[in-house]
């Protein structure tokens, strides 16, 4: 087929291609796509991957039967316009992420400067206060065991790892009939130790 009878056959598909193209970029709702008949972006999109097609293979046919460089281009800056239509909202989303990590949360940090320092001194203080506090009383750490996940029995491990007159929290017994238990390990007179649940 010839280049004047393939631009003949299909120009007519390229026109409202771009028509369409002017509805997707539009900011209205909804747009005339050919004479009377008004079509929203919903309906837009529903024909939009047909439509496309069909254009990436006109421009595939007119590159490989060598159609003159102005209608490869034509077809080509139609392709690319189509693509940036059908891809670019992710692109945006992105751009809208990007845009608020990198200006609208500073912005909002330092509006709401106030309330980020009291978050970080509820966050630090009792760290630090905790750090100090492990510090001056080491043994402090193995004086008190909580365990929050349930278990079968009492671990051996744990109960050598608890100091004399520790206490240990730990719920104890099979799925749904758990019971939480308190164990006391105290150091007997003979140097023995005993556990009192």
């Amino acid at each position: 087929m010839n280049q004047a009878l393939f631009e003949t056959r299909h120009r007519a598909e390229w026109q409202e291609f771009e028509r369409w193209l002017e509805t997707l970029g539009g900011s209205g709702s909804g747009g005339s796509i050919s004479s009377g008949i008004t079509l929203t972006r919903a309906d837009v999109a529903r024909q939009w991957p047909h439509r496309y097609r069909a254009l990436a293979h006109h421009l595939a046919l007119a590159r490989d039967r060598a159609y003159s460089p102005e209608l490869v281009d034509y077809l080509n800056q139609l392709a690319l316009r189509g693509h940036q239509a059908l891809y670019g909202a992710r692109s945006n989303a992105f751009n809208a992420i990007a845009g608020f990590i990198g200006t609208g949360f500073p912005q909002l940090v330092r509006k709401e400067s106030l309330l980020v320092w009291i978050a970080i001194g509820l966050l630090f203080i009792p760290l630090v206060g905790l750090i100090a506090l492990l510090q001056q009383y080491p043994e402090f750490v193995q004086d008190k065991i909580i365990v929050t996940c349930g278990i079968d029995h009492v671990p051996p491990p744990l109960l050598q790892q608890l100091k004399p007159n520790g206490v240990m929290v730990i719920p104890v017994g099979p799925p749904g009939a758990q019971h939480v238990l308190r164990i006391v390990k105290q150091q007997n007179a003979d140097g023995s130790f005993s556990i009192i649940r």
